[in-house]
């Protein structure tokens, strides 16, 4: 009886999971996965010769927008989600098919900003975007 009972609950879960994901597929639903990075990371003339200056992955938040002029639309007023990434600036998410506009906020207020990217994402896709932070230093 409770090897039926294991079996009927791993058939319902297995179940659902299929669903989720055709659920996804008929809504047109893609991923968007990135991550954030900061630059310049040090301070100074630009050290070239040093890889860790250029720039570097950052915790932070980022904010999905309905790109402006698409349908619904509405710039940078009102984010439709906002993602925090992971310790070493990764995110990912699904969305339905459209144009967005992200935004990286920094983990602190002060010089630095995020620079909005715009993507179009189509129906199953997957898109890999990377996002920046001005740290402001120069």
């Amino acid at each position: 009886m409770r090897r039926l009972l294991i079996v009927v609950i791993v058939a319902m879960l297995a179940a659902l999971a299929l669903a989720a994901q055709t659920r996804a597929a008929i809504h047109g639903a893609g991923i968007v996965r990135g991550s954030v990075v900061i630059a310049p990371a040090c301070p100074g003339p630009a050290r070239l010769d040093r890889p860790e200056c250029l720039k570097r992955p950052v915790q932070a938040t980022v904010k999905i927008f309905r790109a402006a002029g698409a349908d619904g639309g509405n710039g940078e007023k009102r984010p439709l989600l906002t993602v925090a990434t992971d310790k070493r600036g990764q995110f990912r998410v699904s969305l339905p098919a459209g144009t967005y506009r992200l935004i990286a906020v920094p983990p602190s207020l002060g010089p630095a900003r995020g620079t909005p990217v715009d993507i179009t994402l189509a129906a199953n896709a997957t898109v890999t975007v990377e996002l920046r932070i001005d740290s402001g230093l120069r």
